[in-house]
Parts: structure tokens; C-alpha cells; sequence
């Protein structure tokens, strides 16, 4: 069964039940099922198709819900970008993802044709304006005038395993590396997280990031195929999410860590009435120990916090059951997923020994797009190999120690920026910190701690020497500390530690000490 067919079954059982709020807007199951009916019969009429590649250049939006499921019902797929994005990366994502329709913002597309016309890949005729109209391009909104009363959903034979979404991922390169998922593996990661989290026709679900990640986009196909409602956030503040949650009484969410830490913050000011709330998932980077113990002490309700990667989906999950006694951890594995911890050459290791997180899954992704080579690399005998180091303790929990690309090897030592990060995090002074490795003549790699100091504290670098001289070994000894006011950001909120390490390349931390041991 595709993802249009669970639409078409809750519009039977619920067809005025609200599917979607956005903004004003509340449409219902009959009002979203017919507004969908409409665009894939505009799609199809210009040649969109089963293997269709369609970029998406969209704001949060209902526009964006709808093409979604159109795009479903035709077995097309779609290509998400923000729509932010530069000429440029766009120019790159139609070559590298085969796109050859975008439908677009407007201003997007404005911008987009405001480059070289020698260079564009893609006529008007293949671009479809939402929003203001622009010469030359289809109007999204002209499109969805007509259309024959005997046109239905769901009467096409799409299999599940029919490609639906390619995600752009460039990790720490620029050259992209699509991740195909298919409808598939958006059924099987959204039927899971039903199962794990409790979810049902009665939840209301919060989505607070941009559509074009993963997570959001789970988040509007969960109570599309549940029967739920979904709430979609234009653009997330942590006064507004509250503001949701208070006036729709939502049920359910999963939040990134970094928006988690600012609504702790306004929760000790706020008037909303957030009582409604059984459910938050914690999501894309760890918490802190204290910040996750207040999250769960301020919000009342089931707190889960999880670990997981693009290419399968969630990984393990740390449930309100056990949280409080392994706040160290991201949880057990979950159901339909298996997890080992392998060495250099891929050999199981010890439990409480760290090596790379791998692990089987029925929700992983297809393959890698038009790229075979990274796909037998990252996937060997069903095992997908993470890039994330970790281990397992004793009664099965997932530690996680960060990427493989990020250990710091000193003096031909491994250090986990981790290990020292939990540690400074710890000073009453330090609100955030990121370690990375920079080369180093004398050894190899030296260790560097970039600080955000608390609001209205002042920190010094002898203050940090000395509060980790006998909290951490000599080899994972910060050799300089900078003070910033924040780090370079993905739109989630992940800190990017490769801009930080090209800040300090060639910085040669250690070149004072050589001189003054040369000079003795």
C-alpha cells in the first residue's frame, strides 16, 4: 500500500477530521485529499510521471503537504531543498539528482533565473511558481483550476519500494550524495515510530523544522497514515512553539536538541499551557545531562531522546522508563533494528570498548543516488556502517562518542572530542563548547576547545586549564581555548566543526613549545 492510499483511507473514516493546520489554515481530510487530487491530475498533464524528478524550493507550506502526496500518487519523487539555496548548490542538485521539474517559491525562482541563461539545465515551462506568478513559468495556483470530476487518487500500481524522496547530503565535502528513500522506508520509519511512541488517530503532532529534512517530513506522513492531525510551525521560535502547543493542544513532537534548549529557557516565563503535551522526542544531537534532566522535570510528560542517521532512520531510543539512570546513553535499539560496535577492520569488539556504530535495519535507506561505489562502502552484508563511534555497556545501552572523522589523534593517542566536551560542559560558566583536532608539527593533531561563555559570565583560558587538570588525562588537554559567541550552524541547529577546524588550519598550536626545547 503507497502512502495516497493511507490518505484515501482516512478520508473515508475521518473526511471533516482537521488534517493539517498551517499558519490560518485548517484543512481537512476531504479538503486536503481533493486539493492533492488536484495537483497530481496538473502534474501528470505536463508529463510527471512514475521516475519523475521534482525539485522542491519551498518554505513550510501546504503547498509543500500537497505535493508530497501528489508526487506519491504519481510514483514520482521529489528532490527537497531549502529555499534558501544558492544558484549554485541548485545548479548542482538538478545535475546530481536528475531533477527536471522544480516547483518553487517564487523568490526562489526569481533568483534561480537570475543566473547565466547559458547555464540553466531547466526551461520555465519546467518550473512552477507558488506564490506570485513570473513570466514564463507554470503558476501552481492556475494549475489547480481544472480538473476532470472523474480523475481519481490511488488508481495507479506504485509499489512500496518505488523511489519517493531523494535527500541532499554533502556531509563535510560539497560534492552532494543523494540518499533515495522509498515510499517504502517512509511507511516503515513513520509505522515505527507509531509503535514506539504510542501514536494514534487522537494525536495532534507539532512540526517545528523545515520541511525539507527528514524529520518534518515524518512528521506530516505519521498522522497522514495514523488519521492524526498535524500542526506545521512557518518558522520555529521557541515563544511560538509554545504558543502551538497551547492553542492546538498538541500531543506529540520531536524536537531538535538546540530547540529544546531555548524552550527550556522561556518555560520559566511562559503562560502557555503546554498540559496537553504526553509526547517529546529528542532528536540530531545529544543533550546536555542537566539540561536533559530539567527538560524532563519542567515538561511533564514522556521525554525520549534518540539517536539515529539519515540512511536508517532511528537508531536507538532512551525511554522516560530508564532515562534517569542512563542520561549518559541514547537507549536500546529499536524494534527492527540490531546494532554492533566493529573495529578498524569491521571485527565486533568488547561491550564498553568504543569502535564504529553499525547496525541493521528494516527502515534503512535504498542506496545512494547514481553512486554505487559509497553505497557497497557504507553497506556491507546488511550492515550500514554509521561513521559514528560509540559503544555498548552492559545491559545493551548505546554510548555515543561522536564521528569517526572528528577523533583527534594525539601524539598518536585517540581522543573523542566527546569525552572533553562532557567535561567542560560541566563549568558554571561555559554555556556550549565544540572540540576539534587542528594539525600540529609536534603531535600530529592538536586538541582545541571553542567556548560560548553563560550569559553575563566572563572566563579566561587559565580559568579552563586548570578546572581540567585533573578532570581529564594529560593527552586530552585543551592546548588553546577560544571564546566565540556562537558557532557556524546547519539550520537544525548542529554545530559545524569542519568550518571551525579550516578557522585554524595551519595554526601549529605546539610551534612555542618546539622553539624553547630547541633553544635548551
Amino acid at each position: 500500500m503507497g502512502i495516497v492510499h493511507y490518505l484515501l483511507k482516512n478520508v473515508e473514516l475521518f473526511p471533516d477530521k482537521t488534517a493539517i493546520i498551517f499558519a490560518d489554515t485548517s484543512l481537512s481530510y476531504r479538503e486536503i485529499t481533493e486539493q492533492t487530487r488536484r495537483l497530481s491530475y496538473a502534474l501528470s498533464d505536463i508529463g510527471v510521471g512514475k521516475g519523475t524528478h521534482i525539485g522542491i524550493l519551498l518554505n513550510n507550506s501546504i503547498e509543500f503537504v500537497t505535493t508530497m502526496l501528489a508526487v506519491a500518487d504519481l510514483g514520482a519523487t521529489i528532490v527537497p531543498m531549502s529555499s534558501t539555496t544558492s544558484s549554485n548548490a541548485l545548479l548542482t542538485a538538478i545535475s546530481a539528482s536528475d531533477i527536471r521539474y522544480i516547483i518553487g517559491w517564487h523568490a526562489a525562482l526569481k533568483d534561480f533565473f537570475g543566473c547565466s541563461q547559458e547555464k540553466l539545465p531547466l526551461s520555465r515551462q519546467h518550473c512552477i511558481s507558488v506564490g506570485r506568478e513570473i513570466d514564463g513559468c507554470l503558476s501552481f495556483n492556475e494549475m489547480l483550476k481544472t480538473v476532470p470530476k472523474t480523475y481519481e487518487l490511488g488508481k495507479r500500481v506504485i509499489d512500496d519500494e518505488t523511489d519517493f524522496i531523494l535527500t541532499m547530503t554533502s556531509g563535510s565535502t560539497s560534492d552532494p550524495k543523494p540518499i533515495v528513500f522509498t515510499q517504502g522506508t517512509k511507511i516503515r520509519r513513520s509505522l515505527g515510530a507509531q509503535e514506539l511512541y504510542g501514536i494514534t488517530d487522537k494525536d495532534i503532532t507539532l512540526v517545528a523544522t523545515p520541511l525539507y529534512h527528514s524529520i518534518s517530513q515524518r512528521l506530516v506522513l505519521i498522522p497522514i497514515i495514523t488519521g492524526g492531525t498535524s500542526v506545521i510551525m512557518q518558522k520555529f521560535t521557541p515563544k511560538n512553539w509554545l504558543t502551538q502547543i497551547d492553542r492546538h493542544k498538541v500531543t506529540f513532537s520531536i524536537a531538535v536538541s538546540s530547540q529544546l534548549e531555548m524552550i527550556l529557557r522561556e518555560l520559566r516565563d511562559t503562560e502557555s499551557d503546554i498540559s496537553s503535551l504526553r509526547c517529546i522526542v529528542c532528536c540530531c544531537s545529544l543533550l546536555k545531562n542537566d539540561i536533559k534532566s530539567c527538560l524532563i522535570k519542567e515538561m511533564k510528560c514522556d521525554f525520549h531522546e534518540c539517536y539515529g542517521a539519515s540512511e536508517v532512520g532511528t537508531v536507538s531510543n532512551l525511554s522516560p522508563e530508564t532515562s534517569l539512570e542512563k542520561l549518559h546513553t541514547v537507549g536500546k535499539a529499536v524494534p527492527g533494528v540490531e546494532i554492533k560496535i566493529v573495529d578498524n577492520r569491521r571485527n565486533p569488539v568488547a561491550i564498553g570498548e568504543i569502535g564504529e556504530i553499525s547496525c541493521k535495519s528494516t527502515m534503512r535507506f535504498s542506496r545512494y543516488y547514481n553512486n554505487e561505489e559509497a553505497t557497497l562502502q557504507s553497506m556491507v552484508d546488511g550492515l550500514f556502517y554509521t561513521g559514528d563511534m560509540g559503544y555498548l555497556d552492559e545491559d545493551g545501552y548505546l554510548v555515543f562518542s561522536g564521528r569517526k572523522k572528528e577523533i583527534i589523534i594525539t601524539g598518536g593517542t585517540n581522543v573523542y572530542p566527546m569525552d572533553i566536551e562532557a567535561i567542560l560542559n560541566t563549568h558554571p560558566k561555559v554555556k556550549e563548547c565544540a572540540v576539534i583536532g587542528v594539525e600540529d608539527k609536534r603531535f600530529g593533531e592538536a586538541v582545541v576547545a571553542f567556548i560560548i561563555s553563560a550569559e553575563g559570565e566572563t572566563l579566561s583560558s587559565r580559568e579552563l586549564q586548570l578546572y581540567c587538570l585533573h578532570r581529564l588525562v594529560d593527552f586530552q588537554q585543551p592546548l588553546a581555548y577560544v571564546f566565540v559567541d556562537d558557532f557556524p550552524r546547519t539550520e537544525l541547529g548542529k554545530v559545524i566543526r569542519h568550518k571551525l577546524t579550516d578557522q585554524y588550519r595551519g595554526y601549529d598550536l605546539t610551534s612555542g613549545i618546539r622553539t624553547i626545547l630547541r633553544d635548551n
